[in-house]
């Protein structure tokens, strides 16, 4: 290779070396113009009543956690939660003239001697309060009492079996 053509060749490399990290010096303060998936953008208040399913008496001590939030709860002897705030996560996954106006949440209910109780998908409106959810346990009876409900469509139960597990607390 001729010195020419090896001295033109390094000066064009050392160039598009120079744009490339200039390029990149410039662009680390610029905020990135991708959109998150989920985007919380107001709250709503929302009181859950947990009861035991066959007789509806209200079950008190139950751990209520609103896993987008991570929140976690009791209920009190009436089985309720007080008030929570709630983010309402709303999805990109829509067009723009589709978008909804609600967000969804999702809702595990637990105590010792009943079933877990996982909600998905539970729409709520922003700036609202909801008091209307009542999640009904399950007490455990036999071996097969020991499966989790869940209310809503679980992609896959090992999937639904997995996000017990990360957000149960043993107290």
């Amino acid at each position: 290779m001729n010195k020419n053509l090896f001295t033109s060749l390094l000066s064009t490399l050392l160039i598009l070396n120079i744009v490339l990290i200039s390029t990149l010096f410039f662009s680390l303060g610029q905020k990135s113009s991708s959109k998150p998936i989920f985007k919380a953008f107001q709250n709503a208040t929302m009181q859950i009543n947990v009861v035991e399913e066959s007789s509806l008496k209200p079950i008190d001590n139950a751990t209520v956690c609103i896993v987008e939030a991570r929140h976690y709860e009791n209920t009190n002897k009436y089985g309720r939660t007080g008030f929570m705030s709630v983010p309402i996560i709303k999805t990109n996954n829509y067009s723009l003239s589709n978008i909804p106006d609600y967000g969804t949440l999702t809702i595990l209910i637990y105590k010792t001697g009943y079933s877990d109780n996982l909600t998905f998908n539970f729409h709520i409106m922003p700036k609202t309060i909801s008091v209307g959810l009542t999640i009904r346990l399950r007490p455990i009876i036999n071996k097969e009492d020991l499966e989790p409900t869940i209310n809503g469509i679980c992609p896959d139960p090992g999937f639904c079996k997995n996000l017990i597990k990360l957000y149960k607390k043993n107290f």
